[in-house]
């Protein structure tokens, strides 16, 4: 027995000490690559500065030392755009800066933030420096990009396909009753199609009419700000893409879409060429590297700052993590800023389709009382609709780039009923005990009764009155005007501000100087960016999520979405209610 004894002990002693020394192993290393990653290098004369444009690309990031570890080598890095239109912006001045080398990579991103790259790559040239773009594949997304470059060049093996946009949405009705579960959906709003894939196998009018208007809008701002890049007329180029002429890297570059097919190490010869500078003189840094000091020459407000609040992602209750927002910690964020005297006015950039009908009342009511303290400037990425437009309108002022996708005013909710799945499939049968008819409501072992899809009908009308009524007080209209345009309708950013949802088409730096200006700030000005960058044990923990998504997604395909969907139905907020203002579509671009 004593013997047993001793070696428990010493187990228990062997196994805290290997966890002390990992622990101590992590720290060091999280301490060691966070130190390496934030180090600032200086710059090298005859600096090209290398843009590359891959993998998701989103509002905001910090660099992650964790990234490729955690994901077991799998490439997880994104591209911020806020860090290209700084980098840029501060390249533009920067007399060692020779050019910037503009590479095109697979990349997922919404248009808006594309349209911001491209501006800030445009205004970067507006400095009589020279941009050359190089891709291996090219596609709609891509080549809108790479117009703005002075010089396309593409690998002679590569691919270019131009043929316009389509959308797709999978339905899973006949699944659905194949599996036994019956999908109960309430909405307000005939254009909300969001519960369509689960009750029907066919796109409604309504949610088609909204859909075409959407991708029409788009297809032409890519048609205009593309064939001006190239200098073409816009109609010889929206021939192209309708008749498919651009099939391959030899189509485009016969019809003058890129000016000729290289290596990369052939477009940095043509680097060399241009800047009149022999090939090892120039120094290539990736904009991620690159640091300019700030102008010391320039006054500063001293005294008052800005505040940029990036919320990005799904709305939910709680405090969020990356790439979501939570109701919890947004409001925080609001009330800190709110209360901070050295802060003159607020930038509240939102890239989100929605979600918590109640989460996204919660943040609009400290967008509200922040608004009422200081200027609240909304400037909208990709997507600020639904939910992400009801926490936009308590501001004095949305910005919104041409392209982003907004409105969407409406309410849904929807409800399994998998009686048929768990009986009848699964031999699985329930007995319920209750004190009243409906002490079991939102239970998805049985249909609803009718008294409870009135309940809920009832519930998600007041919701969208609601929602309607924040709308028109403020945004200065009256409530009816509102529901005319609302009914869940997704509108494109220039058919928004024609219908008073938006009132300034811009980016992010129109946002800023209109705040400046609402604050009487005539210097430059400090900005304070929310949330704060993450320390790398936060980043460590917040990967967790990260590849469990991502991992989901490589094992579930294309029918991750439907998942992804009914995940998020499921968390009920009180008894199986979950109103949702989001989205009435997926929106992806093909």
């Amino acid at each position: 027995m004593r013997q047993f004894v001793k070696y428990v002990l010493a187990t228990i002693t062997g196994i805290f000490l290997m966890m002390v020394v990992f622990g101590i192993f992590i720290f060091s290393v999280a301490i060691g690559l966070a130190s390496s990653v934030n180090k600032k290098v200086a710059m090298p004369d005859n600096t090209i500065l290398e843009l590359e444009i891959k993998n998701m690309i989103v509002d905001n990031s910090s660099d992650d030392p964790f990234q490729y570890f955690i994901a077991g080598g799998q490439d997880l890095s994104s591209t911020s755009v806020s860090k290209i239109r700084n980098t840029l912006r501060q390249a533009k001045g920067d007399d060692k800066v020779k050019g910037v080398f503009l590479k095109i990579g697979p990349f997922d991103g919404g248009f808006a933030s594309l349209q911001e790259i491209r501006q800030s790559i445009s205004d970067f040239k507006t400095s009589g420096k020279f941009v050359y773009a190089h891709a291996d594949y090219l596609d709609e997304k891509g080549f809108y990009l790479a117009s703005a470059a002075d010089s396309l060049f593409m690998n002679p093996a590569g691919d270019f396909f131009l043929n316009g946009f389509s959308s797709n949405i999978i339905y899973f009705k006949e699944a659905l009753d194949k599996m036994g579960v019956k999908m109960q959906a309430i909405r307000v709003g005939e254009y909300k199609g969001a519960v369509e894939p689960y009750v029907t196998n066919t796109m409604s009018e309504e949610n088609k009419s909204q859909i075409q208007a959407y991708i029409d809008e788009l297809y032409s701002i890519f048609i205009t700000e593309a064939a001006q890049g190239i200098d073409m007329p816009a109609k010889e180029l929206r021939a192209m893409a309708d008749n498919f002429t651009i099939k391959s890297v030899d189509d485009a570059v016969d019809k003058g879409l890129v000016n000729a097919t290289l290596f990369i190490d052939e477009v940095k010869a043509q680097f060399a060429k241009r800047s009149g500078l022999d090939q090892d003189e120039l120094k290539f840094v990736s904009y991620k590297r690159y640091h300019a000091p700030f102008n010391k020459d320039v006054e500063i407000e001293k005294d008052k700052r800005i505040a940029l609040i990036f919320a990005d992602g799904e709305i939910g209750m709680g405090k969020g993590v990356y790439g979501s927002i939570g109701s919890e910690g947004l409001s925080e964020t609001l009330r800190k800023v709110r209360n901070d005297k050295s802060i003159s006015a607020v930038v509240l950039r939102i890239n989100s389709p929605g979600g918590s009908s109640l989460a996204s009342d919660i943040i609009w009511r400290e967008v509200k009382l922040t608004q009422e303290t200081k200027p609240v400037i909304v400037s909208m990425g990709d997507v600020a609709a639904s939910g992400g437009y009801y926490i936009a309108v308590a501001a004095d002022t949305i910005v919104a780039q041409p392209s982003t996708v907004t409105g969407s005013i409406g309410v849904f909710l929807i409800m399994p009923n998998a009686q048929e799945l768990m009986e009848d499939k699964l031999g699985l049968h329930t007995q319920t005990v209750k004190t009243g008819p409906y002490a079991d409501f939102g239970s998805i072992d049985r249909p609803l009764k009718e008294e409870e899809r009135g309940f809920l009908q009832g519930y998600a009308d007041r919701v969208y009155s609601d929602f309607i009524t924040k709308v028109a007080e403020g945004r200065s209209m009256a409530k009816d005007s509102v529901d005319k345009i609302a009914k869940g309708r997704v509108w494109v950013a220039t058919q928004a501000k024609e219908l008073n949802l938006v009132d300034v088409l811009g980016n992010l730096d129109t946002a800023i100087q209109i705040a400046k200006w609402k604050a009487g700030i005539t210097k430059k000005v400090r900005l304070d960016i929310y949330p704060k960058p993450q320390n790398p044990i936060e980043m460590l923990m917040n990967y967790k999520g990260q590849v469990k998504t991502n991992a989901l997604k490589e094992e579930l395909g294309p029918i991750y979405g439907f998942w992804k969907m009914l995940s998020q139905y499921a968390s009920s907020e009180s008894k199986g209610v979950n109103v949702q203002m989001r989205l009435p579509f997926e929106l992806q671009l093909n």
